[in-house]
């Protein structure tokens, strides 16, 4: 992997003088005008805060306290949504909360909006909410990559109670995701899930394309291309192009599709021995006959193909040691010396 020396000087307006550092958690909030760190479990929120709209943050490992957004459109790059403690370097653990906030147009009307482009990566969140609004505001264009979002609890999930547009997932794990709205359009790419629930709706333009599905809602009624089924039939009113569904499972007769490749065991699938397809930190899915199905975009079925291949590590660099001074110097700055590799897969 390809490693880099950051080295910089920090304005210590957060801190008096001679105040010490011992935290290791950090939030680095970058802008055109300026840089700002803040340290501690709420160092997310805190970043978030003092952000403007279109801002960047970049966590640290470790776990931090919930991170509440409301309308203003950020990006957060955490350090990997999985732990490499082979390498020294944990996940950043959090849960997000997403509303939206009232805005006042030209004539002074007021109408709600949420955050939209929101872009989150890196990250292991036991929960992402997204409240409802009564005025009917869309959530618009949020981007997630990278992440795992799937808690213990029985509520810790993706839940999506606004109708979302744009909406792209890709390259993650995803325990449970319910869309409470009717009239969505979203695409999963390149993810492994155990179920994508909804509401019966035959207007959504809900894609999932290139993943692992653990299992299929009946009311799922969405475009399914080049994915491995692993439980549960394609259902009715549904597409299914291209897929791999295992053992006796097919496609409801009244879904439509072709090019699906139904009634295959996990042992004709996957290269690695005794690979069942359910997740593990560090898997990699490898197919054992990737010329034999190929997609309707030309490149192998599952997690490996399409535009976005498997590949859970953010493309921020990981911080993997940092050494802080413990006292500001006489003109008020913290020197901080940060050591981060590059998160290229080998």
């Amino acid at each position: 992997m390809k490693k880099m020396i950051l080295t910089f000087a920090l304005s210590a307006v957060m801190l008096s003088s001679g105040a010490q550092i011992t935290e290791r958690r950090m939030a680095t909030l970058v802008e055109t005008d300026g840089t700002q760190v803040f340290y501690g479990a709420n160092a997310a929120q805190d970043a978030y805060d003092a952000a403007k709209g279109g801002s960047t943050i970049i966590l640290s490992e470790g776990e931090f306290s919930d991170i509440i957004i409301k309308g203003k459109p950020v990006n957060i790059y955490g350090a990997g949504m999985d732990s490499a403690e082979d390498a020294g370097a944990l996940k950043t653990k959090t849960s997000v909360y997403i509303s939206a906030d009232k805005f006042y147009d030209d004539e002074g009307k007021e109408y709600y909006a949420y955050p939209e482009n929101l872009h989150l990566e890196g990250l292991y969140l036991r929960r992402c909410y997204v409240y409802g609004n009564d005025a009917g505001a869309v959530l618009n264009g949020m981007a997630i990559s990278k992440c795992q979002i799937d808690g213990v609890g029985l509520y810790e999930r993706f839940d999506v109670y606004p109708r979302v547009a744009g909406m792209v997932v890709s390259q993650c794990k995803i325990g449970n995701i319910y869309f409470y709205q009717k009239e969505n359009d979203a695409l999963f790419r390149n993810c492994w899930i155990n179920q994508v629930e909804m509401n019966l709706d035959l207007k959504s333009k809900i894609v999932i394309d290139h993943c692992i599905l653990w299992s299929v809602y009946s009311g799922a009624v969405a475009y399914y291309t080049n994915n491995i089924v692993l439980h549960d039939y394609i259902p009715a009113d549904a597409m299914a192009y291209n897929n791999i569904i295992v053992n006796k499972n097919g496609i409801s007769e009244n879904a439509t599709g072709s090019g699906n490749w139904c009634g295959i065991e996990t042992m004709g699938i996957f290269a690695e021995e005794g690979e069942d397809g359910s997740y593990a930190s560090g898997k990699k899915f490898t197919l054992k006959y990737p010329k034999t199905y190929i997609g309707t975009d030309g490149t192998e079925v599952g997690i490996n193909g399409g535009v976005t291949p498997w590949n859970p590590i953010p493309s921020i660099p990981r911080i993997v040691s940092s050494k802080i001074d413990n006292r500001a110097d006489a003109g008020g700055k913290i020197n901080v010396s940060i050591k981060v590799e590059a998160q290229n897969r080998p």
